[in-house]
């Protein structure tokens, strides 16, 4: 069976630095797999796929799973797919009667991912010209799409602020703005593009996000899709609040976000996680009358 989910992990394709698309990909995936978000033993994408949703031949892609493939990257199983070679790392051990489970917090919510939107963004954006004049505080696509959400969907008032585009959280709070963010919990803390409102700009940021990325991004904005996104990540992870609130009944806890909870002094992450693989987690986890760590 082909292997048609989309990949999750942004590669970003630059056509002007002139290095062959097909190692740019690979170089990508590589990257991924160094910073474990592409884990040992994990199937990568069909190469029709990977194709369509980075806006490439499928032969630039063949040609990249065969340069990870020649260095002993990732292996190809015949009439079932191309794994990222290596051993899986074996998972936490889990309470008697329990599968394994992954209770880190800040992991992506699919359930509420955008899987079309997302393809189809990257697509436009690796199709777009690559700008002609230099643009020190980010694209200018991205800092008015950005603008407009910030206003109509958070309603700040900009009154004159400089909306820059930077790669993440981390970097607009140490331009000291008024506001700052990123898109890590809609769409994964792989997409390093954030942004910052600040009354004086400096002259250009010492780092940017690639341009293919904000222009994805832009694109995610403008069609409405970053909205509609938060909407539902908000319902989705509700629902699970509640999940969490049943299951642990009578067992003391702080919810620290939607999708976070504090149990005896552990931060568990539980919006990744499907309705019933959340309640058994959380069962397994926390024995009736006991917190987890505990005796």
């Amino acid at each position: 069976m082909r292997f048609a989910a989309p990949l999750t992990v942004p590669v970003v394709l630059d056509r002007r630095t002139g290095v062959p698309l097909p190692r740019q990909v690979a170089a990508g995936l590589r990257a991924a797999m160094s910073a474990g978000r592409l884990p040992p033993g994990g199937r990568l994408p069909s190469t029709r796929t990977l194709a369509a949703t980075l806006g490439v031949s499928r032969g630039v892609v063949e040609a990249a799973y065969d340069l990870l493939a020649a260095r002993g990257h990732v292996r190809a199983a015949a009439g079932s797919g191309t794994y990222v070679a290596g051993t899986p790392a074996p998972p936490p051990r889990p309470a008697a009667g329990a599968g394994p489970v992954d209770l880190r917090p800040g992991l992506l919510c699919l359930e509420s991912f955008p899987h079309a939107a997302w393809r189809a963004a990257w697509r436009h954006a690796a199709g777009a010209p690559p700008p002609t004049t230099a643009e020190p505080h980010g694209a200018a696509e991205l800092r008015h799409a950005l603008a407009t959400h910030l206003v109509a969907v958070h309603g700040c008032r900009l009154d004159g602020r400089t909306v820059l585009v930077t790669t993440g959280r981390e970097a607009g709070l140490r331009l000291a703005p008024d506001v700052a963010g990123d898109f890590a919990a809609l769409f994964g803390p792989a997409l390093r593009v954030g942004y910052a409102v600040v009354a004086q700009p400096p002259d250009h940021l010492p780092e940017q996000p690639p341009h293919v990325a904000q222009l994805a991004v832009a694109r995610l904005l403008d069609d409405g899709t970053v909205a509609r996104t938060m909407r539902r990540r908000v319902r989705v992870l509700t629902r699970k609040k509640s999940i969490v609130d049943e299951v642990l009944r009578g067992v003391p806890l702080r919810h620290l976000e939607l999708g976070t909870v504090e149990v005896a002094g552990r931060v568990i992450g539980y919006g990744h996680l499907p309705d019933p693989r959340l309640r058994a987690a959380l069962a397994a986890t926390t024995p009736r009358g006991r917190a987890p760590g505990g005796g």
